[in-house]
């Protein structure tokens, strides 16, 4: 049961920063073309159920492991997945 509610808060945290990407202004133009276009209709909605995502998620993670080190074991899994989508999603090609 703590693998299950350690990937799901995983992936909850994954889907509330992609959310956090695709209603960014920079991202816009970029996201008009993906089926995540609905994400950038509603922005402030979107914003609210991804921190909702990331409450549950942390939530999750104090159920199994305790309060103290759910919140920092949350900051820690966001890190990885924040370069992650950055990595992914930005064009890095060389000017």
């Amino acid at each position: 049961m703590k693998i299950f509610f350690l990937v799901l808060s995983l992936v909850f945290i994954f889907s509330a920063f992609y959310a956090f990407y695709c209603i960014n202004k920079k991202q816009y133009k970029n996201i008009l073309n993906t089926p995540f276009y609905v994400l950038t209709q509603y922005p402030k909605c979107t914003q609210c159920i991804a921190y909702i995502l990331l409450i549950i998620a942390l939530l999750m993670l104090i159920q199994v492991y305790g309060f103290s080190i759910a919140f920092i074991s949350l900051w820690i899994f966001i890190t990885p997945i924040i370069f992650l989508i950055i990595l992914l999603k930005n064009n890095l090609k060389p000017k």
